[in-house]
């Protein structure tokens, strides 16, 4: 399912609205300029977020990409290499989504997706279901901003063995999925999950942490090779 949020300025007030289903982007900003009237694109700021797919090896990015939305699927743009790092099969599968965009064949590919991430244990999840971020980049986020955290997080990582982190990105104040992961823990101590060393803690169930260099676009050539062992792992754990 995916799920789309809108946020805009309406009579002086801050406003936002969650749409459900396969509505892309600019369908969205219809569907809200419709209910008020005098809006435009412009002043109508859209995100969104995946319904996450569980898994002992739990592969955490920060936030959904609008591009991937409106194609209804997880990583699904040209331009992401998250399918062509875990094997060529689930890179043909993605293809097909991008290009058969709003067909059956386009659903089946991704039926056929979801059913080999399972079978292999591997499950897919954002930290954030809605924020603001002024493009894909997480460094883009602003977390001034009110920030809609996934719900399913702790039952996602109490579902793990292992979680891995879709951005190298261990630096203090720099954002990626492991900064904003630390950051959640830190604002939610009540949801009793925590972060000890390598391990990601809820309650008595220990998920062991790594961080892989980032699946979206390129990466420095140095890095290259040690990015590809990095993803077989996942595949072969």
């Amino acid at each position: 399912m995916v799920k789309w949020e809108a946020r805009f300025i309406w009579n002086g007030k801050k406003k936002s609205e969650v749409i459900s289903g396969p509505c892309k982007e600019q369908g969205v900003r219809k569907l809200i300029k419709a209910k008020y009237p005098g809006l435009t694109d412009a002043d109508i700021y859209v995100n969104g977020a995946f319904d996450p797919i569980p898994g002992r090896k739990l592969i955490l990015g920060s936030h959904a990409i609008n591009s991937s939305l409106d194609l209804g699927f997880p990583y699904s743009k040209y331009g992401n290499r998250f399918y062509e790092l875990l094997g060529d099969d689930f890179e043909e599968l993605r293809k097909i989504v991008e290009r058969e965009n709003g067909t059956p064949q386009a659903e089946e590919a991704k039926k056929q997706i979801v059913e080999k991430l399972k079978s292999m244990g591997i499950g897919v999840a954002d930290v954030m279901e809605f924020c603001y971020a002024t493009n894909s980049s997480d460094k883009s986020v602003d977390l001034s901003e009110p920030i809609c955290w996934n719900p399913d997080l702790v039952t996602l990582i109490k579902g793990a063995d292992v979680v891995y982190f879709n951005s190298m990105n261990r630096k203090k104040g720099r954002k990626g999925p492991f900064v904003l992961l630390k950051e959640y823990c830190e604002r939610f101590p009540s949801m009793g999950m925590k972060i000890d060393g390598d391990y990601i803690v809820v309650g008595d169930h220990r998920a062991r942490m790594v961080l892989v260099y980032s699946s979206s676009g390129s990466t420095y050539p140095q890095f290259s090779e040690k990015r590809k062992a990095q993803w077989s792992a996942i595949t072969s754990e």
